[in-house]
């Protein structure tokens, strides 16, 4: 039997996330993960009607990379 939200990963089969179990990957709010995706330009899927996250981009939401807003506050700063 298999945990909710935890899925098998078969060979060739993107998976899926829901919000709410991105965000407890996460250890954040599901109102924090919905920000990333707008500031990161994540791409999502809706699924069922509701928003999915596919497991590639999760990484995304991890990369310390700056944000393009923070760039041009730091040029415009100087």
């Amino acid at each position: 039997m298999r945990e909710k939200g935890i899925r098998i990963k078969e060979r060739g089969v993107q998976q899926y996330y829901k919000l709410q179990t991105v965000a407890i990957m996460l250890e954040t709010s599901e109102r924090t993960v919905r920000r990333l995706i707008k500031e990161k330009g994540i791409s999502t899927v809706k699924l069922r009607g509701g928003i999915r996250i596919p497991e590639s981009e999760i990484s995304n939401l991890l990369d310390p990379s700056p944000s393009i807003s923070s760039i041009v506050d730091q040029m415009t700063l100087n």
